[in-house]
């Protein structure tokens, strides 16, 4: 008879899931940068729950899953709503490679549009 073993629930770190999104981001074609806080703050009334790293809004969950809003700055030379799509894409693919598809959904806004 086989033994069954729990594998360790190994936590993941905010720190790190932080750093993933950054790295994705600044591959992006047309984005700028990170919204400041306080712009976040006039476009998303509501109070954020999760651990806040300037843009970027981790919120973890009790299966060890996560989800992340991005705000983003866009640059005005491109389409909003495709490099928005291609942000989220690219976000989403690099934190499901690098944290074994923990990831549940990734959020972006564009805060504000801004030349570069």
């Amino acid at each position: 008879m086989e033994k069954k073993t729990k594998t360790p629930r190994v936590e993941i770190n905010t720190s790190e899931i932080t750093k993933a999104v950054q790295e994705a981001v600044f591959s992006c074609y047309g984005i700028v940068g990170f919204a400041d806080k306080a712009s976040i703050a006039r476009v998303d009334n509501k109070t954020k729950k999760g651990i806040k790293e300037d843009a970027i809004f981790i919120t973890k969950h009790s299966n060890n899953t996560f989800e992340a809003d991005v705000y983003l700055l866009v640059s005005q030379e491109v389409k909003l709503t495709e490099t928005l799509v291609s942000a989220q894409m690219t976000i989403k693919y690099n934190l499901d490679r690098k944290f074994s598809k923990k990831c549940r959904a990734v959020n972006v806004y564009a805060e504000n549009v801004s030349s570069k």
